[in-house]
Protein backbone atom coordinates (compact mmCIF):
# COMPACT_ATOMS: atom_id res chain seq x y z
CA UNK A 1 0.00 0.00 0.00
CA UNK A 2 1.13 3.56 -1.09
CA UNK A 3 1.42 5.80 2.00
CA UNK A 4 0.61 9.86 1.79
CA UNK A 5 4.41 10.22 1.67
CA UNK A 6 5.20 7.84 -0.76
CA UNK A 7 2.58 9.55 -3.06
CA UNK A 8 4.59 12.78 -2.68
CA UNK A 9 7.81 11.31 -3.42
CA UNK A 10 6.32 10.00 -6.21
CA UNK A 11 4.42 13.08 -7.48
CA UNK A 12 7.95 14.92 -6.70
CA UNK A 13 9.71 12.63 -8.63
CA UNK A 14 7.67 12.69 -11.60
CA UNK A 15 7.07 16.63 -11.62
CA UNK A 16 11.44 16.41 -12.00
CA UNK A 17 11.69 14.00 -15.16
CA UNK A 18 8.58 14.22 -16.58
CA UNK A 19 9.82 17.03 -18.92
CA UNK A 20 13.23 15.24 -19.58
CA UNK A 21 11.10 12.00 -20.14
CA UNK A 22 8.05 13.55 -22.66
CA UNK A 23 11.42 15.01 -24.81
CA UNK A 24 12.94 11.58 -25.05
CA UNK A 25 9.92 8.85 -24.66
CA UNK A 26 7.91 9.49 -27.72
CA UNK A 27 4.88 6.65 -26.02
CA UNK A 28 5.09 8.08 -22.87
CA UNK A 29 4.18 11.45 -24.93
CA UNK A 30 1.38 9.95 -26.58
CA UNK A 31 0.09 8.35 -23.60
CA UNK A 32 -0.10 11.85 -21.85
CA UNK A 33 -1.72 13.30 -24.91
CA UNK A 34 -4.70 10.95 -24.69
CA UNK A 35 -4.93 11.62 -21.16
CA UNK A 36 -5.19 15.58 -21.93
CA UNK A 37 -7.60 14.64 -24.64
CA UNK A 38 -10.18 13.67 -22.16
CA UNK A 39 -9.64 16.96 -20.53
CA UNK A 40 -8.66 19.64 -23.00
CA UNK A 41 -10.04 20.50 -26.34
CA UNK A 42 -6.90 20.67 -28.95
CA UNK A 43 -5.82 23.40 -30.75
CA UNK A 44 -8.08 22.65 -33.90
CA UNK A 45 -11.07 22.45 -31.81
CA UNK A 46 -10.72 25.11 -29.98
CA UNK A 47 -9.74 27.11 -33.26
CA UNK A 48 -12.97 25.94 -34.71
CA UNK A 49 -15.49 27.34 -31.65
CA UNK A 50 -13.08 30.66 -31.84
CA UNK A 51 -13.87 31.10 -35.21
CA UNK A 52 -16.95 30.04 -34.88
CA UNK A 53 -17.87 33.03 -32.06
CA UNK A 54 -16.09 35.81 -34.15
CA UNK A 55 -18.68 34.66 -36.71
CA UNK A 56 -21.44 34.85 -34.77
CA UNK A 57 -20.31 38.33 -33.74
CA UNK A 58 -19.95 39.54 -36.46
CA UNK A 59 -23.50 38.60 -37.79
CA UNK A 60 -24.52 39.84 -34.84
CA UNK A 61 -22.94 43.38 -35.15
CA UNK A 62 -23.82 43.44 -38.82
CA UNK A 63 -27.44 42.62 -37.76
CA UNK A 64 -27.40 45.84 -35.20
CA UNK A 65 -25.88 47.92 -37.66
CA UNK A 66 -29.01 47.30 -40.43
CA UNK A 67 -31.45 48.12 -37.48
CA UNK A 68 -29.54 51.12 -37.02
CA UNK A 69 -29.53 52.39 -40.39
Amino acid sequence: MVTFMDTKQIQNIIKQHLPELIKTDPELRTLIQELNKRLFADKYETESRFDQILDELRQDRELQFQKWR
